[in-house]
Order: structure tokens, then sequence, then C-alpha cells
């Protein structure tokens, strides 16, 4: 355990505070769309509620850089090239979920809800495999212990509302593997287009 320019006290609540914000948040984007659009499809509610929750998400990230409590290094959350994968691969999920739709989708709805889960997936791991770890690493020294904390902090913060059987099952695991391809590589790339995929699969079936 070590402790950084914050007491111990004051990282843990930070840390857990950058967790829980920006799901409040989802309501906010979710009750403006409500007022705005009568009757919103869920994809436009969506929307609204990840945009919510990104935009508050580099507000903080924004005030921590400023502070430098946390060193982030942009070109490893967002770069041309992965704005340029991300757009490959949503191209190639299309074609293959057109392909075995038989083309049964309409096409601007099916373009948009994969865009929307490349959205969820990239700002959850630049919240939770990205920020939530560096403040994680300011207090604790093993890698485990941030293994753990990031995967409870994700499926019990991030998804509060879902059942405990499925993040016990398969979020638990997968949020493991997500920030072991994140921890490797230094880079959310890989872990944002596994977690797509995985989105995409689990939504769309």
């Amino acid at each position: 355990m070590k402790v950084g320019r914050l007491s111990f006290g004051e990282y843990l609540f930070l840390t857990i505070s950058v967790a829980i914000v920006p799901v409040c948040f989802i309501l906010v984007g979710d009750a403006l769309v409500s007022m705005m659009v009568h009757q919103a499809d869920m994809l436009l509610q969506m929307y609204a509620e990840r945009i919510s929750f990104i935009l508050v998400s580099l507000g903080i990230y924004i005030a921590l850089s400023k502070s430098e409590l946390i060193g982030v290094n942009e070109r490893y959350i967002f770069s041309i090239g992965q704005l340029l994968s991300y757009t490959f691969q949503i191209i190639l999920v299309f074609i293959i979920l057109k392909l075995v739709s038989n083309g049964n989708k309409d096409n601007i709805y099916l373009i948009f809800f994969l865009i929307l889960n490349y959205l969820i997936a990239w700002e959850e791991e630049f919240v939770y495999r990205y920020m939530i770890p560096k403040l994680l690493k300011e207090i604790f020294c093993s890698n485990k212990i941030i293994y753990i904390l990031q995967a409870i902090i994700f499926v019990y913060i991030g998804h509060m509302g879902d059942s405990l059987i499925d993040n016990l099952i398969y979020r638990i695991p997968l949020s493991f593997f997500l920030y072991y391809l994140k921890d490797k590589t230094g880079n959310i790339i890989y872990s944002t287009s596994l977690h797509s995929v995985w989105n995409i699969i689990i939504n769309y079936i």
C-alpha cells in the first residue's frame, strides 16, 4: 500500500466518485431526452444517456489532469488511428450482421446501434480500465489488488442495476480479461474492441 499527494481515504473516495458520478448522470441524459422528445425510442434515449456519461467523464479527466492527480497519455485512450480502427471494425461487423440476418434489419438503425455499442465500450474502458486503475495505483502497489478492485468497481458500480448472477458469471471474468489487455498493452483500443463486440453479441442476439 502506498499514498500519493492525497491521503489513502481521499484517494479511495475520489476513486469511488470517479466511478459513480458518470453513472448518476446517465439518469440526467435520460430525463433531458424525455423532456425534449415525446416518446423517444430506446436508441435515442441510450445515446442521450451515454453522451451524458462521457461528457461528465471527460470533465472529471480534465479536472484530475489539471490537478495533476493522475497522468493520462491521450494517445493511449484516443487517436486518429484508433478512430479509423473502430470505423473499420464497425463496417466489418455491419457486413457480417447483414449477412447473418439476411438483410432484415434497417441499415441506418443498425449502424447507429453499432456506433452506440462502441461508444459504450470506449467510455467504460476509459473510466473503469484507465482512470480508475490510475487512481488505484496511487494507493496500492499490488497489481493483483488493482485487478480485483477495478473488476468490483466496474461490476458493482458501473452495472449496479444488473443481476448478481450475470455479474458473477461473465462480468467479473470479462473485467479481468479486459484489464489484462489494457495492462499488457497500455492502450484501451484492444479492450474497447473486445468489449464492443461482446456488447453487440449480447444485445443483438
